[in-house]
């Protein structure tokens, strides 16, 4: 659903999963058809997930309450009390992983590099400084997996020196320390250059665009070796977890675009193209 919900988008995702194809133009009318199609199923599963903030099902197309007993929604949140405000009967509170759990992950995540006898020690600390977040615990070892003892044992102070009382203290220093180990400016200038268009998702031929546009990729000499080089940064970022995994488009988890958003103000007024270009008067990220 994200911060900012498209209800069309929403009604063709559920109609698609439905076989259905929304005729009407309205989001009104298509929210009757949709609703039709959701009460001919006698067993369905729908889930909502990311709310932030109250979703009118009605709007959407979704019944609810006694208008249709044969299907089950299920929805996730940060904020419970968007649950609760949108008629929740049972709110399960999912807790960040045990210690046991979060060290296989972190392992899988890290590779052979863990095992190492001069890091695993410090890798430990570090995967449990990551608090049993799944999304520290992804992002944090894939950025060292490839480093000596001396990157492990800085990435441990700066996580060590980090203040966990509250999500975005444990999370933002984190995803910023994965940003820190990416291999190249080249890298970094592409990942806070998506993180800028503060959107969910941007098609992958459409991001390419703006980049050649902006001289991202001036020094190589024609178009065909710029598109194999910026594919190549693009499957990086996705290596390392920083970009979802999706064929079809470009998508940054909303806490990653809000790392990526907060890094890219720094460099406000002026925006630097590593290397080839100095863009000025840049657009303030909102």
């Amino acid at each position: 659903i994200t911060s900012s919900p498209n209800v069309k988008e929403i009604q063709n995702k559920i109609a698609d999963a439905l076989n259905k194809k929304l005729k009407k133009e309205t989001e009104k009318e298509r929210a009757g058809e949709l609703c039709q199609r959701i009460r001919e199923k006698k067993n369905v599963l729908i889930i909502l997930d990311d709310i932030w903030s109250e979703l009118d099902l009605t709007e959407v197309g979704i019944p609810f309450g006694d208008e249709h007993s044969g299907y089950k929604l299920v929805m996730t949140s940060r904020d419970l009390n968007v649950l609760i405000k949108m008629g929740t009967q049972i709110e399960f509170d999912l807790r960040a992983l045990q210690e046991e759990d979060s060290w296989n992950l972190f392992q899988k995540m890290a590779g052979d590099v863990v095992k190492e006898i001069n890091i695993k020690p410090i890798a430990e600390n570090v995967a449990k400084c990551c608090a049993g977040l799944p999304l520290l615990i992804v992002t944090v070892p894939k950025g060292l997996r490839k480093k000596d003892a001396t990157a492990w044992k800085d990435a441990l102070i700066q996580l060590e020196s980090f203040d966990h009382k509250e999500l975005q203290n444990k999370v933002h220093p984190s995803l910023e320390l994965s940003y820190n180990f990416l291999e190249n400016e080249e890298l970094k200038s592409l990942f806070l250059f998506i993180g800028s268009f503060g959107i969910n998702e941007i098609d992958t031929e459409e991001l390419f665009s703006y980049c050649w546009g902006l001289g991202f990729y001036g020094h190589l000499r024609t178009l065909t070796k710029a598109r194999n080089r910026y594919y190549k940064l693009i499957n990086d970022l996705r290596a390392s977890s920083l970009l979802l995994e999706d064929p079809e488009c470009i998508r940054m988890h909303d806490v990653v675009c809000d790392v990526a958003k907060s890094i890219a103000s720094r460099f406000l007024p002026t925006y630097v193209v590593p290397r080839y270009r100095i863009i000025k008067d840049w657009p303030k990220v909102d």
